[in-house]
């Protein structure tokens, strides 16, 4: 796990879902790791190895590992 760097301002992941759940089940989503949090088909790219690659980090977030 990286360190965020100083200065960066990330949202959190019970700030981002807290129209979804209760204070008590946000819970489950609180921590601080580093979340992409914007998944879909286009930004998860795949290597002819198989590796993925996550891009368009625009939406991301701190959460439950």
């Amino acid at each position: 796990m990286f360190p965020i760097p100083e200065g960066v301002d990330l949202r959190r992941a019970e700030q981002r879902l807290f129209a979804y759940g209760t204070e008590d089940q946000l819970r489950h989503v609180t921590g601080n790791t580093l979340l992409h949090t914007d998944l879909n088909p286009h930004n998860v790219l795949f290597t002819e190895d198989g590796t993925a690659h996550l891009v368009d980090w625009g939406w991301a977030t701190l959460g439950a590992p």
